[in-house]
């Protein structure tokens, strides 16, 4: 049983829910996407400082990208951001953005192989659905959980006492 249970929460259920992400409509990636896009840029991105030599040469590149994988414009879109929590990074959420630092772009100045290398790297969570493939991953084992061990809430109030001996009769 502890085997199989083992087994059931690190392999198969994961395995499942990854394999489930495939079948969700194309609305929840967005929804998932502009929610969470919303939530970053009002608490960790800023306005980029890059000049707009660097962006351009980026989006061009970027756009390039995109043409010679058969991808949508539309759908990828790439975003520039000074961000002092992110620091140096890039990130992709499931929507088809991509956000791309300043403090990152500004490091691989003069290195544009660098740059497309981590922009692929970024499509690829897009292409493969990754974020989503981990909410899933997480939902599943959450729910698992709260199957086996009951509501862990309820738990925590019940109160253990001695037991009590019944009353003689005489």
């Amino acid at each position: 049983a502890p085997i199989l249970l083992w087994f059931s929460l690190t392999v198969l259920l994961p395995a499942l829910a990854a394999q489930s992400v495939k079948y969700l409509p194309d609305k929840v990636a967005q929804s998932m996407g502009d929610q969470s896009f919303y939530v970053i840029k009002k608490s960790f991105l800023e306005e980029t400082e890059l000049n707009q030599k660097l962006r351009d040469d980026t989006y061009k590149q970027w756009l390039l990208t995109l043409k010679t994988l058969g991808l949508s414009a539309e759908k990828y879109q790439l975003h520039f951001y000074k961000s002092d929590y992110f620091g140096a990074n890039a990130f992709a959420l499931p929507n088809g953005v991509v956000v791309i630092t300043d403090d990152l772009l500004l490091q691989l100045k003069g290195k544009p192989d660098a740059v497309l290398a981590i922009l692929l790297h970024e499509i690829g969570h897009i292409e493969h659905q990754h974020s989503l493939r981990l909410v899933a991953q997480s939902v599943s084992n959450t729910v698992a959980i709260a199957v086996i061990f009951g509501d862990l809430e309820a738990m925590s109030l019940i109160h253990i006492s001695e037991p009590t001996r019944p009353e003689r009769i005489s």
